[in-house]
């Protein structure tokens, strides 16, 4: 009696069809660690296989390491007085930095941010208090 050797998993064409992803994301995740069911070679018919479930584990998993870092390092930014060495107001600063997060988060979550976390938040009042003021640009500071 033969066995036939069925494949494990699926293509990665497929797994980012299920994803929503393109298959160049796909290849950098493994490259940067994602698990995959079998590494593929190079010829038609032995390309990588992954479980698409394992893919999506490890995808929330570490992007959700990335946002905390991306605030911490945002709030870094600001507080090292980036704004006073460009010479623009505080809150342009912080309404850039925001707009980086909100991108981020986006990117990694795929839907819209809806609650910033408090680290953010501080970087909201700046903002919102710049625009109140309508001072937009530092005079006077050479």
């Amino acid at each position: 009696m033969k066995t036939e050797h069925l494949p494990v998993g699926v293509s990665l064409k497929e797994a980012a069809d299920v994803l929503g992803i393109d298959v160049s994301t796909l290849r950098r995740d493994i490259a940067a660690g994602c698990p995959t069911v079998e590494l593929g070679s190079v010829g038609r018919g032995k390309g990588s296989r992954v479980d698409v479930d394992a893919v999506r584990r490890w995808r929330a998993g570490t992007r959700g390491d990335v946002l905390p870092l991306l605030e911490t390092t945002l709030m870094a930014v600001f507080r090292d007085g980036v704004h006073e060495r460009l010479k623009i107001h505080p809150g342009a600063v912080a309404y850039v930095l925001l707009r980086v997060y909100e991108r981020a988060h986006e990117r990694v979550w795929s839907d819209p941010l809806v609650d910033l976390p408090a680290e953010m938040m501080r970087l909201c009042t700046i903002c919102l208090e710049w625009l109140e003021s309508e001072e937009f640009y530092m005079e006077g500071k050479e």
